[in-house]
């Protein structure tokens, strides 16, 4: 229960601070949040519940970690070209090893497809 309320909270953090529920109050953004996941929620009482949780149990994760890979290296090498310059010295302060071209090559090119 208790990482449900954690997690609760930090949803709520993250619409309020982007300004999705911006003018209603926080109660209110509470109860919007927590019928929402009561309704998504319904589907894993029916009959072929089991089935559904298989699905998301499995398949939720491992889309969300390659969703958010592909747009970590699209926005690190495509979206702004001063990105780059400042990661390979970030990298370098860091570890102490320089990124050569074939990273930048692989990052650009190769993971996102």
């Amino acid at each position: 229960v208790d990482s449900q309320f954690a997690m609760l909270e930090s949803v709520i953090t993250v619409l309020a601070d982007a300004g999705v529920g911006s003018r209603w109050p926080r109660p209110v953004l509470s109860l919007l949040v927590c019928l929402i996941c009561y309704v998504i929620g319904l589907i894993f009482i029916t009959r072929g519940g089991i089935y559904w949780f298989q699905l998301f149990d499995y398949y939720s994760a491992l889309i969300a970690l390659f969703f958010v890979t592909g747009l970590e290296c699209i926005g690190l090498m495509w979206c702004r070209h001063s990105t780059w310059p400042s990661f390979v010295n970030l990298v370098k302060e860091w570890t102490g090893t320089r990124l050569c071209f074939l990273h930048r090559i692989l990052w650009k090119v190769v993971c996102p497809a």
